[in-house]
Order: C-alpha cells, then structure tokens, then sequence
C-alpha cells in the first residue's frame, strides 16, 4: 500500500514536527473523547479524572516524543526534502515561515499564561482585603465537614467585604471564600456551600485546573485542547456536586441553594482563571439538571481506578508518541545536483563540417545533442546518455554532427524522450 504523503510544506524539518505534534495531540484528544463517551453512564467524577489525565497527557507529549526511540509508520510519508545545491532559496523561505510560526505560537501562549497571571495578582488581591474568619462555629464545621469527606487538607477560611462568590484557590495551600453575608445564612446554607467547597479541596481540582490552563497555553491553537479543558470543568462542578449530595442533601434543596448563591453573589473577573467559583451562572442549567437526575451515577473514584486511568493513559500515549512518519524517498546524490543548466543555442548552421571518428567525437556529439533539443535544462542522467552514445563505436566514414546515425543516433533520441519529471 503506497504511503500517503504529507503537505509539501512539511518537507521543512520544524515544520514537520509541528505538523506531526499537532496532529498527534488530535488523536490524544480524539481517544479522550471517544472514553468519555463509553463513560456517559458513570460519574462526573470519573469523567473527570478521564479528561484531567487526557491534558496531563497532551502536556508531557513532546517531551516522550523526543526521548521516545521512533516507530515509523509505513502508511505516512514526509516529503522529500529539497536538494540543497538547486534549491537554497526554497529553503531560506521554509527558515523564515518557520521563525515567524514560533513567534505566533509564543505570543499565543503568553496571552493565556498572562491571563493566568493577571488572576493570580487577582486573587492576591482579594486575600489582602478579605478578613481571617476565627469564629469558633465556622471553624467547627469546617473541622466537622472535613472529617466527613476525607483527605481534605488544612483549609485557611476568609470572608470578602462584598458579596463574593464563594470559591477556592491554592493548589498546594487551599482556601475558601465567602461572601459578607454569609454570617446571614441559614445552618443548612452554609453546610452545602462549605461541602461543596471542600470537595475541591479534597479532589485536587485547583491542581486540574493549573494542569488544563498550561494545556491549554501549549496548544492555545487547538481548539480540542479548550474544549478538553471546558469539558473537565464541567465535569468538575458536577463531581463535586455529586458529593454533597452524596453527604445526605436533598436534591431540590441544593439546587435551590445553587440558584440563591448564583443570584446574590458575584464572580471576580479577574480572579476566575485562577481560582474554582461555586456557582458560575453559565454552568447552572447543566448542573441543575444534573442535581435532579435520580438515575444519575454519583460514585467516587477509588484510588485504584486513577491508577488504572493512568495506566491506560500510558498505553496510549507511548506508542503514539514514538510514531512517526516515514521519510520520503531521498535522490540520489548524482539526482540530487543533476540540475545542468544550458543556454539554448541556435541549431547548427546547415553547412557545418562533418566530425570524423577519434577523440573529438563524444564531446562533439553531446554538443549536437543538446544544441538540437533547445530544451533550458537537462539532467544528468541525460548528459551521461549523450556521452554514452558518443562513446560508441562509430564507422571510419565521417558522420555529420548535425544529423548523428545508427547506434548513435538511437541513444540520443532515447535520452530526448527521457523525461525527468
């Protein structure tokens, strides 16, 4: 089976790889995808862990394809590359499409790691004038809830002066937020709404999110990669709202409770990228609907099914990362600088004199051969047909250069019919 070749444009090697990264991450995607379609009757939770393993991957890529010894596919094939004596301008052009490729892309992924920045000093921000809450009641049930869901680390509790949305940040120190008038809500308020909160905690998700924003840096081009990183944050919320219910919440009462908070309370703009609100307004249709599927699966994950997760993973992303193209069919080096290039001559005048047999008569012949084609160029495959056919042996009777006969004669019409192309 011939090997389907790549676009022309990858005959340039930093070009190839690009292209080669780029369409390996679609089929890490794509798998991705694929999985948590087979998933749809499990929970957001295991959805979750799927997508945040999937941009994990993406971003360890590159480096397991260089390090990786290269599979070669035979069904693939780069371009040949040019030669480089005839075709230097060529490459020059392929050099420059290049540079300014990577300057796009690293301008590209400054912007969105800029926005990360930008909702860091955001969030900074927000902890200079938010207040350390001490009061005894809260710091009770955040002790009590924590026992409850498990592996919740320790969780520095701050009030905003204005109506905040709850939300939580630090992915290697945690804290919550909320709003001012939290002291105002009821008992059962403040249970979900910390639950919820301090699911993220104890799932790390401030950890994925930190994983999809740089995914989404390196392949800010890709526009799987951003739907990769919206599908795990909705997966995310979800998951964590499967918790609290799982904690013995009434379905209809929680999502009451989402839609009071998401009406009374307000996400900082410039702190989103960086930190996980509880209850986003985009979010809240899916999530409601979510909240009130009795049928809908709402187990954990066990630690054993992350370790199959990442396994599986591996299994995909090795081979895929060694993979690669075939290379085109290098010319040999005799094609490769077989470009001769001859100035057409007028045909030879009528009354020339005939050559005689000797030494003169292979130079003399290749002369009338490439004089009487006219054509601008000429190998040299076919140079080395016109010297082979003046090297045979000729009569002792004079033959005329112009109208060269028998073996002669043979080989030079072979070698005006040979096309190169």
């Amino acid at each position: 089976m011939a090997a389907l070749p790549l676009p022309a444009f990858t005959a340039d090697p930093g070009l190839a790889a690009a292209a080669v990264l780029a369409a390996k991450a679609t089929v890490l995607l794509c798998a991705a995808a694929g999985g948590a379609l087979l998933l749809r009757r499990r929970s957001a939770a295991a959805r979750h862990l799927l997508w945040t393993v999937a941009l994990a991957m993406l971003l360890v890529l590159p480096a397991f394809t260089l390090a990786l010894p290269r599979w070669e596919l035979p069904f693939v094939a780069l371009p040949a590359a040019p030669a480089s004596a005839g075709n230097a301008a060529p490459g020059v052009a392929g050099d420059g499409l290049a540079a300014m490729l990577l300057a796009v892309w690293a301008a590209g992924a400054l912007v969105v790691l800029g926005r990360y920045a930008a909702a860091l000093v955001g969030v900074r921000v927000i902890t200079r004038r938010a207040t350390v809450v001490r009061d005894g009641e809260w710091t009770d049930l955040v002790a009590r809830l924590s026992r409850e869901l498990g592996g919740v680390r320790p969780v520095r509790l701050l009030r905003a002066p204005g109506a905040a949305m709850p939300m939580t940040w630090g992915a290697f120190r945690a804290t919550v937020l909320l709003p001012a008038d939290a002291e105002l809500w009821s008992g059962e308020r403040r249970r979900v709404v910390l639950l919820h909160e301090l699911a993220h905690v104890a799932r790390r998700d401030c950890l994925s999110q930190l994983v999809a924003t740089l995914a989404c840096a390196a392949y800010w081009f890709h526009p799987l990669a951003w739907w990769a990183a919206w599908r795990m944050r909705e997966e995310r919320e979800q998951a964590c709202d499967d918790r609290v219910l799982a904690a013995g919440t009434r379905a209809s009462d929680y999502a009451t409770h989402l839609l009071d908070v998401a009406r009374t309370s307000r996400a900082p703009v410039l702190a989103a990228a960086a930190a996980v609100g509880m209850a986003r307004r985009s979010q809240l249709e899916g999530r409601v609907v979510a909240v009130l599927d009795v049928a809908r699966s709402r187990a954990r994950v066990p630690w054993r099914a992350g370790a199959y997760c990442a396994a599986a993973g591996a299994a995909v992303l090795v081979p895929l990362a060694a993979a690669a193209p075939g290379r085109g069919e290098e010319p040999t080096p005799e094609l490769a600088s077989a470009r001769v290039s001859v100035t057409p001559r007028a045909p030879a005048p009528a009354a020339a004199q005939p050559v005689a047999g000797g030494e003169e008569l292979p130079e003399r012949a290749v002369q009338v051969a490439l004089a009487s084609s006219g054509a601008p160029e000429f190998t040299v495959l076919q140079a080395s047909v016109y010297r082979a056919a003046a090297a045979a042996p000729q009569p002792a009777a004079a033959v005329p250069a112009q109208e060269p006969t028998g073996t002669l004669a043979a080989l030079i019409r072979a070698a005006s019919d040979y096309d190169p192309v």
